[in-house]
């Protein structure tokens, strides 16, 4: 009879302890989420080459733009120096050592984005492929996205800047007087797409308009301001006064043409010993040289603005948004490839 009492007395307790036990629990579980909700979102950025310097200008802004949001997000920046080995080491880590909780990557090869993507969708980390990735990879992963500014007319753009040279100074550019605009082009790299179809529409805008043109050569610097210099100096040997137009992927490529034409007496102020150069991106130095007349023109991106919108893209993504709220982005059918919008360009006709 005894032991039955306690028993009874036990079940007793256990009901009255149980609720009050299950709420501690509760209370606990939900403090510890609301605590990380309000932590830093962790992102890491990695990129293909920081000595590109549209990326160089892009990692400053996004710097800016952390420091102004500190309390929600926190960047991790990696340097891909151009191999693709080194950012699979680095994405690698990122994933096994949970190190972020989005992923934005910058491609240095193209063909390598389904690995990429195959890799952090393993751990259900959302990823932005910022620029140069391969659309077809990302439509694999629900949590993938690419975000860009669109090639195609960021090239018919420069396009336009050397047609309107060619109609007003063809008398100057024409430098063998064949009516043929005889060009040079400049490519970082043959893995970067956005680079290699930026030009493609380039040509095609200069070719829609009527303009006989042909390239009488065309390099790869991978990015290395002193191969520029070299290739500029030896095409100058080999081609001499046939050459019109040197077009380059972007503006740090384009300075370092400029400079090495100057150095040989062009591009300085003699109007007709002058080399058209046409870049990409609107680095202050080449906006500088288009200014004073030694470089014909640029398609200028504003990468605060970038950066800001990667910024609410991030934030987006971690609250379950649409990804491009608050932006003036547009997104696609598939709703996976966001496009940023284009600004115009700067030019100097003389």
């Amino acid at each position: 009879m005894k032991l039955l009492k306690k028993i009874v007395a036990i079940i007793i307790t256990l009901s009255i302890l149980t609720p009050s036990i299950f709420q501690i629990y509760i209370t606990n579980f939900y403090s510890i989420e609301t605590v990380n909700t309000t932590n830093p979102i962790r992102v890491s950025l990695m990129f293909s080459n920081y000595n590109i310097a549209s990326i160089q200008l892009l990692i400053e802004d996004m710097k800016k733009v952390e420091q102004e949001n500190s309390k929600t997000v926190q960047y991790t920046f990696y340097d891909g120096k151009g191999s693709q080995n080194l950012q699979d080491t680095q994405l690698i880590d990122i994933v096994n050592n949970k190190k972020a909780d989005i992923i934005a990557i910058d491609m240095v090869d193209v063909a390598h984005t389904k690995y990429a993507i195959d890799m952090i969708k393993a751990f259900n980390i959302p990823v932005i492929i910022m620029y140069n990735g391969d659309e077809k990879a990302v439509q694999s992963y629900e949590k993938a996205f690419l975000a860009r500014t669109n090639p195609a007319d960021e090239g018919t753009l420069q396009g336009n800047i050397i047609v309107d040279a060619w109609n007003k100074n063809r008398e100057n550019m024409d430098k063998n007087k064949d009516n043929i605009l005889d060009y040079i082009v400049f490519i970082g790299s043959p893995d970067n797409i956005i680079s290699t179809t930026r030009i493609k529409y380039s040509v095609l805008q200069i070719n829609n308009n009527n303009i006989k043109s042909k390239r009488i050569a065309e390099k790869f610097y991978y990015y290395l301001p002193s191969q520029i210099k070299e290739d500029v100096y030896q095409f100058f040997l080999r081609f001499g006064n046939n050459i019109d137009l040197i077009i380059t992927d972007e503006d740090s490529a384009a300075v370092n043409t400029v400079k090495t034409l100057q150095e040989n007496g062009y591009n300085l102020d003699d109007k007709e010993k002058k080399i058209d150069v046409v870049g990409f991106g609107g680095i202050p130095e080449a906006l500088d040289l288009i200014k004073i007349g030694a470089m014909t023109g640029t398609v200028p991106i504003n990468t605060y603005n970038l950066a800001n919108d990667f910024y609410k893209f991030e934030l987006n993504l971690f609250n379950d948004k649409n990804i491009i709220d608050g932006t003036n982005c547009t997104i696609d059918y598939t709703g996976k490839l966001i496009t940023f919008p284009l600004e115009g360009v700067s030019v100097n006709l003389g």
